[in-house]
């Protein structure tokens, strides 16, 4: 999960005045009916055990929210990932609504929840959306920080804003980090300047004091309206990779001008619009009119640069995205079509596993990768996309027929009787499909291990039994 926690942002008490003046402020904020529209939720999920997967088990949370267009309720992925239950409150009552999850996009960590009483909305309004803060911006957080039955409202500083890793997705996006202290139950909450939303608490880095991270209100808005015809389409991903150029030879090699400055493409992936216009060996100068520099940073402002591809996601799939770019030394604009959407592969619910022999075998979606487009345009067209599942032996259910290998999990899985796979129905189909009197497997490191293929037939309905398991495969692999 790394190093950062997914446990909101709530800001310190600091800044101009003494303990009176910040009193004071706090109750001039929370005199402001707009905080009616600040929910504290109440979120039951399912969680499953990674080596008894077969096993379902539920965990209660609390995070916040708050009223948004379209009579709806912002939050966090995190706060209600997997949810069976949500209930929402709003400060001071004890009465709950029932909420559902209307829209979730892992990636960025944000969810729309709908109400099942839209009555709840009657008298509270959406909550109005600002722009991004400056640097040393003092913000305002709101939320329940640690189940408490009233709201707190803090304060925070805007220290810097970044291209940062999320840790629920581990997907890079803009980011506001701020000094602020961390509770649990802030998730979701918003941070606000002059009384406008400028971004969502997220999460905090528990091994440094006052750093937390807030979705930015950029993000938010084009979530937001993404949803409006219905239907989320998600961000949009610019389907390359790159290094940046800060070596002068380098730089003269690829023709570039005193003057000019970008990043190298060094992979571009087949079947995207990018494959149809860009080729390893570009420069990319320019993004949108918006100059790159050579560590592939661009100027938000004056005082701020953030990646460059930042300027990418902002944009809605399908939208076009203007390249300036150089070619071997020639300069020349081309039009790109965003039509690959960012995926999270959080979006895989329900494990998938199957036992065979005593051994718990599972598959977890992948990062999918590309097939790389050569500097001349072509493609290998027999190759695939990198591994699609990784596929993993996850525990060992002990038995006679598999002594010496009662401690060999976790392993990561490679080969079946010699032959690849890069999906978990392909692993499934060369176990259960195989013929030979032993099944013999191999990890990534050439570790192998083998199964009596006619005793793991003959003895599985045992090992449910001794095992209490009541099913030997996830659905469509039975």
């Amino acid at each position: 999960m790394g190093r950062l926690l997914w446990i909101g942002v709530v800001g310190l008490l600091i800044g101009a005045g003494g303990p009176f003046a910040r009193a004071q402020a706090s109750v001039e904020e929370a005199s402001s009916p707009q905080l009616d529209s600040i929910v504290e939720i109440f979120s039951t999920s399912t969680i499953w055990s990674r080596y008894e997967p077969w096993n379902a088990d539920f965990m209660r949370s609390m995070g916040s929210g708050f009223v948004v267009e379209g009579r709806q309720i912002l939050t966090n992925a995190h706060v209600v990932e997997n949810a069976v239950f949500i209930a929402v409150r709003n400060d001071n009552s004890t009465r709950f609504h029932e909420a559902r999850v209307a829209f979730i996009a892992h990636e960025i960590d944000l969810a729309v929840l709908t109400l099942v009483d839209e009555g709840f909305f009657a008298d509270r309004q959406p909550l109005p959306l600002g722009e991004l803060p400056a640097l040393e911006q003092e913000v305002h957080l709101y939320g329940y920080p640690v189940g408490g039955e009233r709201m707190s409202i803090t304060r925070g500083i805007v220290s810097r804003i970044e291209y940062h890793n999320y840790i629920h997705s581990n997907m890079g996006f803009q980011s506001i980090q701020v000094d602020a202290a961390i509770n649990e139950g802030n998730s979701g909450g918003p941070a606000m300047v002059g009384g406008k939303v400028v971004g969502v608490a997220v999460e905090t880095d528990p091994l440094h004091e006052n750093i937390g991270y807030v979705i930015p209100v950029t993000l938010v808005r084009h979530f937001l309206d993404d949803l409006k015809d219905g239907r989320l389409d998600g961000f949009p991903s610019l389907p390359l990779e790159f290094q940046t150029l800060s070596n002068p030879a380098q730089k003269k090699h690829f023709r570039l001008a005193d003057n000019q400055s970008g990043v190298l493409v060094t992979t571009i992936c087949a079947d995207t619009d990018t494959a149809n216009t860009l080729k390893p060996g570009d420069i990319l100068t320019h993004i949108d009119g918006r100059a790159i520099a050579d560590n592939g940073l661009v100027k938000l402002d004056e005082t701020r640069s953030i990646s460059f591809l930042h300027f990418a996601d902002i944009h809605q799939l399908d939208d076009i995205v203007q390249l300036d770019i150089v070619r071997d030394g020639v300069s020349m604009t081309l039009n790109v079509k965003l039509n690959t959407a960012q995926k999270s592969v959080r979006d895989e619910v329900t494990p998938r596993y199957f036992i065979y022999g005593g051994f718990v075998f599972l598959g977890t979606a992948n990062d999918t990768g590309c097939r790389e487009v050569g500097s001349d345009g072509s493609t290998d067209d027999e190759a695939e996309a990198e591994d699609e599942d990784t596929v993993e032996l996850v525990n060992v259910l002990p038995t006679v027929d598999n002594i010496g290998f009662h401690d060999v999990a976790p392993l990561t899985l490679k080969k079946v009787n010699g032959t690849d796979f890069s999906r978990f129905s392909e692993f499934h189909s060369l176990v259960r499909n195989a013929t030979g009197k032993t099944i013999l497997i191999e990890d990534e490191a050439g570790f192998q291990f083998t199964i009596d293929r006619q005793r793991a037939e003959s003895a599985d309905a045992e090992v449910l039994r001794n095992y209490r398991i009541d099913r030997a495969a996830s659905g469509g692999l039975e």
